[in-house]
């Protein structure tokens, strides 16, 4: 049970040391990416607290609790990308359309007005 926990510790504070360290994020980005990995070191650290947590939300067991909170974690990062996703499928077809307009291609067949 040790062995796991600090295998759960390193690996937490790896992905925190990338998200903190190695890619450039705001501000906010970087203190809800401490926040999360400082939450699962905690819980990771004291199981019991998750317990805690949990019946005082009226969850029976911090394992249900951890997960709830996951999948809701989960559905906003991928609406979150989605929303990225969008956004930059409308910006490649703004650009691909200015560029249609800039350097207008000649339809095959069409004589050449040179």
């Amino acid at each position: 049970m040790i062995l796991f926990r600090l295998v759960l510790l390193l690996l937490t504070g790896a992905f925190m040391l990338y998200f903190l360290v190695l890619v450039r994020r705001s501000a906010i980005k970087r203190l809800f990416v401490a926040a999360f990995f400082g939450t699962g070191a905690a819980f990771v650290l004291m199981p019991e607290l998750a317990n805690r947590i949990a019946w005082f939300f009226g969850i029976g067991r911090g394992a249900d609790f951890v997960f709830y909170l996951s999948t809701v974690f989960l559905f906003f990062l991928v609406f979150n990308i989605y929303l990225k996703f969008t956004a930059l499928e409308a910006r490649q077809t703004q650009l691909v359309r200015e560029l249609a307009l800039r350097h207008p291609s000649q339809e095959p067949g069409a004589e050449s007005v040179a």
